[in-house]
């Protein structure tokens, strides 16, 4: 059997379900430019789902993993419509809500301090390991704040300026939109992995095969030399 072809199977087959839903509401979906972002949040809402289901969550717990399931299901019409601010601003909601998820602090306001938590219990090459992953989603997350809150004072008066360069730049936007999206998850699945790996050690051997299938070989190796 060919394990490779059916894990991608999965998604894919998936994700077809949900373009002809998306095609029943928007008169074009753009595939040609969009469909590796459909692909991916379909991975990586799949990956996220098997987790919820093999943890044992509390309320608030799962309120923050439906939240992130949730935005993933609004990205899909951001990228429709390519919406960048709204893709950042669910960018910035999934990895606080991820965070909080994390660390158990539900209503901390001190995001750094959050974000430092996750790796405050570890040492060594674990801690290395961890800040690896909570710096990407740092960045990520900082970014988009500066996305949300940019400086309108120098925007052009006219209306059409403004969609001629959004018209300009969204193809090579989209592909650097598309891999910070899977960038995030790469970083939210490999701290997932490494905070709850008894869990992930009782899991069925087709859940591990799925979450191992989708993150890119260079992370797997990363992991493995933690072994070493």
């Amino acid at each position: 059997m060919d394990l490779i072809t059916d894990y991608k199977k999965i998604y894919v087959d998936s994700c077809k379900k949900t373009k002809d839903y998306l095609k029943s509401v928007y008169i074009d979906i753009d595939e040609n430019n969009k469909n590796d972002a459909y692909l991916a949040i379909d991975k990586y809402y799949r990956a996220i789902s098997i987790w919820k289901r093999v943890l044992d969550l509390e309320e608030k717990e799962t309120k923050l993993i439906n939240n992130i399931l949730l935005d993933y299901c609004f990205l899909l019409h951001g990228f429709v419509i390519f919406d960048i601010k709204s893709i950042k601003f669910l960018f910035r909601n999934i990895i606080e809500s991820f965070i909080r998820f994390i660390t158990n602090d539900y209503e901390g306001r001190d995001i750094e301090l959050i974000f430092s938590n996750i790796t405050k219990k570890y040492e060594g090459k674990e801690k290395k390991y961890l800040e690896i992953y909570v710096s990407q989603l740092r960045q990520i997350y900082d970014e988009a704040c500066l996305y949300i809150h940019a400086n309108t004072e120098k925007m052009n008066e006219e209306i059409y300026t403004l969609l001629s360069i959004q018209s300009n730049n969204e193809e090579i936007e989209i592909k650097k939109t598309i891999k910070e999206f899977a960038r995030m998850n790469v970083a939210m699945l490999s701290i997932l992995k490494k905070e709850n790996s008894e869990t992930y050690d009782r899991m069925k051997e087709n859940a591990q095969g799925y979450l191992n299938y989708i993150i890119p070989l260079e992370e797997r190796i990363r992991e493995k030399e933690l072994e070493n």
